[in-house]
């Protein structure tokens, strides 16, 4: 288990103690580079909390439970990957923290998310499992085994697609449609070179 960088701690007990007594709260998790022994938080590392609660609506549309945590100076809602949602928080102290809510239901969706699982296998910290149901979920995940390698074919495919991007984006720019051409290296052929450079890194590592 990893340990919180300096001065999220205070941040974690005390929302700790007042999540202890809202009873719609189930459970809480630390997750992302709070929670990892690889590359772990740094001093300019956030603080991700997930928390269980049969209410989530309550604290996303609510802001004065913050007060009781520390005092805020910006908080706003954002989506996150399960198609849920989280509430922003920077402390006047400097400290960043997310704040995500989910259901029971929506917990246990998420643990089929490939994105989340990766997430969690890097790194994961209950700091509150009011039932215990949450470490038995999270205990019987399957082991971690990385995706088979591309194939020929695949690996093929990609490169002809990446190809192909780049000559459409030359074309759009030349054409004066800047934003267009820009917003296809930016997204879809740097998508494309992440999945190349991750297939190269796997079979690097064997």
């Amino acid at each position: 288990m990893s340990q919180i960088t300096q001065g999220y701690k205070k941040i974690v007990d005390n929302f700790i103690n007042w999540a202890s007594t809202q009873n719609n709260i189930i459970g809480v998790m630390i997750i992302g580079s709070q929670a990892r022994d690889d590359h772990p938080a740094d001093k300019w590392s956030d603080l991700d909390l997930w928390i269980i609660t049969t209410d989530p609506d309550l604290y996303l549309s609510a802001t004065g439970w913050i007060e009781k945590i520390e005092k805020p100076l910006i908080t706003f809602q954002q989506g996150v990957l399960d198609s849920g949602r989280e509430r922003k928080v920077l402390f006047t102290n400097g400290l960043d923290v997310d704040f995500a809510f989910d259901t029971p239901e929506q917990f246990q969706k998420s643990l089929q998310d490939t994105t989340i699982l990766d997430i969690i296998r890097r790194g994961i910290n209950i700091i509150l499992d009011k039932d215990g149901e949450i470490t038995q979920a999270i205990n019987n995940l399957p082991q971690f085994s990385f995706p088979k390698p591309p194939t020929q074919a695949e690996f093929h495919e990609l490169i002809h697609i990446f190809w192909y991007r780049a000559q459409w984006a030359a074309k759009r720019l030349r054409r004066g449609e800047l934003w267009v051409g820009k917003r296809s290296c930016d997204t879809t052929m740097k998508e494309l070179l992440i999945t190349i450079i991750e297939w190269h890194t796997r079979a690097s590592n064997g």
